[in-house]
């Protein structure tokens, strides 16, 4: 069983909530029509967090729980391209 501390809530939160902030800021200033360039910089970026995020979670937690957070991503972001 894997146990997170307060602080490593704590800073995931905060992130996630820095994130959603960053990208509504960024919508709210500038609103124009999405291309398609635009839109696959982004898409790059969110999947890039999310795998810094798994090697530093398989490094804190282990090769176990990293194999197994990133194949949940896979099959999410799988299924996800599935409803386009």
């Amino acid at each position: 069983m894997l146990e997170v501390s307060g602080l490593a809530w704590a800073v995931t939160i905060g992130a996630v909530v820095l994130l959603l902030a960053l990208d509504l800021v960024v919508a709210a200033l500038k609103p124009h029509r999405v291309g398609f360039r635009e839109a696959v910089l982004w898409s790059v970026f969110y999947i890039a967090v999310a795998v810094v995020f798994g090697v530093v979670f398989w490094s804190f937690a282990g090769s176990q729980f990293g194999i197994e957070y990133f194949s949940g991503y896979i099959v999410e972001k799988s299924l996800s391209v599935d409803n386009l």
